[in-house]
């Protein structure tokens, strides 16, 4: 009983509440701090300073309709829904609680899914604080310091995963779709549920994951392009590279690319030979099927992402769930300790660097 706080979820929200702690302090105790605005899209000055995503879902919880006019790509934050809507509802409207309601959403999102992720891992025999690699990754780090999408789509992606592994097929899919709502990496471990049902046959299964997210994405994208005029869906194509990895290679400066390629194309690469081998002995693991998704989302990451080493770093936040899990699952103790090592390091560095937080 008296090691209770020591769990990975207590753990986790102390180190939410440090960063929280640190930011606002040293931002004269002002929780829009957090938001990181810009004036190029908060005054429509367009010589303006760009801010960071983060101010997106704080105009659309703020104004949910006039946030049109304060968006880079309407459709495209639009559709990253869920975010801006809880947040407004829990400021029950209150424009001056937003700031901190999105700043909760954030840190109950990364408690919670720690918590649940590492009872995942010791189900499986891997040591629960493992999971302690998720809230001190580097993306997740930032998203809760820029009030970004992250934390609740990989919290949901995390629920839907343990309820999938307790047989709630209804309740999985529920928040399967919802992460889609808060981001589109939620899509990612889509395929991997469906693909496995669809080998063991069980179409009720594979009904209930593809028709909830299906429909919502559909109307989702209709009603989009019916009132800003496009789907959300939209500059897929300058977001994907067509060689593995080119996005890597071509990233600027070149300390920057190299860090990249030691951290994130080298690793990748090889889960993803790993993730390919385990399939070919059994095509029924759902967290390799993750993980080669997670892997190949990474590995065709275009310039326009690999330029902002952070943005990398948030993105690839479901690899971390995905190559944990798959760790997990098929008894790769050392190379779960391996991935931490290589993976932890740049977050160290970053909270050390004068600014950052």
């Amino acid at each position: 009983m008296k090691w209770m706080f020591l769990n990975p979820g207590w753990l986790a929200l102390l180190i939410c509440c440090l960063i929280v702690a640190l930011v606002y302090f040293a931002h004269d105790c002002d929780p829009l701090a957090f938001v990181i605005m810009g004036s190029r899209f908060a005054q429509a000055d367009p010589s303006g300073a760009m801010g960071y995503d983060g101010q997106f879902a704080y105009y659309i919880a703020k104004d949910p309709v006039g946030a049109l006019a304060h968006l880079d790509n309407p459709s495209y934050r639009y559709q990253r829904i869920l975010y801006p809507f809880l947040a407004r509802l829990l400021a029950i409207g209150e424009p001056a609680l937003i700031p901190w309601t999105l700043l909760l959403i954030n840190i109950v999102s990364i408690t919670l899914s720690t918590e649940l992720l590492g009872r995942m891992l010791g189900r499986y025999g891997l040591h629960p604080y493992i999971a302690l690699l998720l809230p001190l990754w580097l993306g997740q780090i930032f998203a809760l310091r820029a009030d970004l999408n992250e934390p609740l789509c990989i919290f949901l992606v995390v629920v839907a995963l343990w309820w999938y592994e307790k047989d709630q097929v209804l309740l999985s899919a529920i928040a399967m779709t919802a992460s889609v709502l808060a981001k589109e990496i939620g899509l990612l471990f889509l395929p991997a549920v469906v693909l496995v049902e669809l080998l063991r046959r069980r179409w009720r299964v594979v009904l209930f994951y593809t028709l909830p997210v299906v429909l919502v994405v559909a109307i989702l994208q209709v009603w989009l392009y019916l009132w800003v005029g496009r789907p959300g869906f939209n500059r897929l194509s300058d977001r994907f590279e067509i060689i593995p990895f080119y996005g890597f290679i071509c990233a600027q400066p070149l300390a920057a690319r190299v860090f990249l390629i030691l951290i994130f194309a080298v690793p990748v690469a090889a889960l993803l030979v790993l993730a390919v081998f385990h399939l070919v002995r059994t095509w029924r693991s759902v967290y390799a099927w993750s993980l080669l998704t997670n892997c190949l989302m990474i590995a065709f990451l275009a310039r326009l992402s690999t330029n902002d080493m952070l943005a990398v770093f948030r993105v690839a936040t479901g690899l971390v769930v995905a190559a944990l899990l798959f760790c997990a699952a098929h008894r790769l103790r050392r190379l779960a300790l391996v991935l931490c090592a290589i993976w932890l390091p740049p977050s160290i560095l970053a909270v050390m660097i004068p600014g950052f937080l």
